[in-house]
């Protein structure tokens, strides 16, 4: 999709109260898992736990830095970064968009989205807007409609009851595993789609880099590339998921 990037000339802070669950969680607590904060298990088998760990400044080139972000007892329990846009302008027909603002932000377990300073992130934006979710190995989501942020209240937002439309394709932006709904994983090369190209990834991966190193292939976060995180791309792959199809079934 075409987009042009876009500087909002009004300064009024927004706070977004996001909830977004990725693949791999425990069915039973609905907790996602993962040991990309401390190496957890298998952290003891890596030469080198630095490049297996979430890094410091997050990976979507905003420079956002987190120092104590390895640091539990500072930060409480990360899964991982993720990054919240903001759309204006949005055409359906042309499939083009405004940047309006964008953030490298964090992930509890619980799916709570955070900023660095551990608060629920603030945006400046107004008028009819959308929200768009991305994590570097999963398939983009985004609001089901556009959300008018305009005054000066505060506004919070559930993704399951009030952004995300979990019908937009045929099979749900987000994909239902045990009782909570989560992204889709195995969007390696983020490219919109989950197909042959994210398979031949995993592939190179599974072969050279088998673990200790912080990975879009590493969907399970457990500091392995295995045979678990194929099965996931796998399972993904036979339903023909794209971004565009989140994103632009819904009108």
């Amino acid at each position: 999709m075409a987009r042009r990037h876009y500087k909002s000339s009004v300064a009024k802070k927004v706070q977004l109260d996001l909830n977004v669950l990725l693949e791999h969680i425990n069915t039973t607590s609905g907790l996602m898992l993962g040991d990309l904060q401390t190496g957890g298990f298998y952290g003891v088998l890596c030469p080198d736990l630095n490049l297996a760990l979430i890094p410091k400044t997050d990976p979507y080139g905003l420079g956002t830095y987190m120092p104590d972000i390895r640091n539990v007892s500072i930060v409480g329990t990360i899964i991982d970064w993720i990054k919240v846009e903001i759309w204006g302008n949005v055409n359906f027909t042309t499939m083009t968009y405004n940047l309006l603002e964008e953030q490298a932000l964090l992930l509890r377990p619980d799916g709570t989205v955070i900023n660095t300073e551990l608060q629920s992130p603030q945006f400046n934006m107004a008028g009819d807007v959308y929200i768009v979710v991305r994590h570097r190995s999963h398939l983009a989501i985004m609001s089901s409609g556009s959300v008018n942020l305009s005054g000066d209240a505060e506004y919070k937002f559930d993704h399951l009851s009030k952004v995300l439309n979990l019908t937009n394709n045929p099979y749900g932006q987000l994909r239902l595993r045990g009782t909570k709904y989560v992204m889709w994983s195995g969007d390696l090369n983020q490219d919109g789609l989950i197909d042959q190209d994210d398979i031949d990834i995993y592939d190179i991966c599974i072969q050279y880099y088998t673990s200790c190193n912080y990975s879009v292939c590493d969907v399970t976060r457990d500091l392995l590339i295995n045979i678990q995180d194929g099965t996931y791309i796998l399972q993904n792959i036979k339903y023909n998921l794209e971004s565009s199809t989140n994103f632009f079934t819904q009108l």
